[in-house]
């Protein structure tokens, strides 16, 4: 799915015609139908205006399936690309974590299993 498609997707659940999601957003109808053909990305300033009328909050909006298919297009809107390094760098300390703390265990059992002989 593309970010327009996703756009699309929500507009149609909030049974709400492109007119009225424009109105609501701010935004010129034409310039959504654009974003929703993925004739154009939204600036920061839309895509906040967007997730206002949505009622959304970023992380809500940007999925991994969102990612895999479109994540170069819209690594080029600065609220999205922050979010995702955001979360790469929050997959990197966890997998860190993980290692650190398994590091630790086996220290420890091996510890325990010479101090026993």
């Amino acid at each position: 799915m593309t970010f327009g498609e996703k756009i699309k997707q929500l507009r149609q659940q909030k049974s709400l015609s492109q007119p009225e999601l424009a109105n609501l957003a701010g935004i010129e109808q034409s310039y959504l139908s654009k974003i929703e053909n993925d004739k154009s990305l939204p600036s920061n300033d839309i895509l906040r205006k967007l997730l206002a009328a949505f009622e959304l909050t970023l992380a809500e909006l940007i999925d991994e399936q969102l990612v895999k298919t479109d994540g170069t297009r819209l690594k080029q809107i600065p609220d999205i690309e922050s979010y995702l390094a955001s979360l790469q760098i929050n997959k990197f300390i966890a997998r860190r974590r993980y290692l650190t703390i398994s590091s630790a265990l086996i220290v420890l059992a091996v510890t325990l299993f010479f101090c026993r002989f």
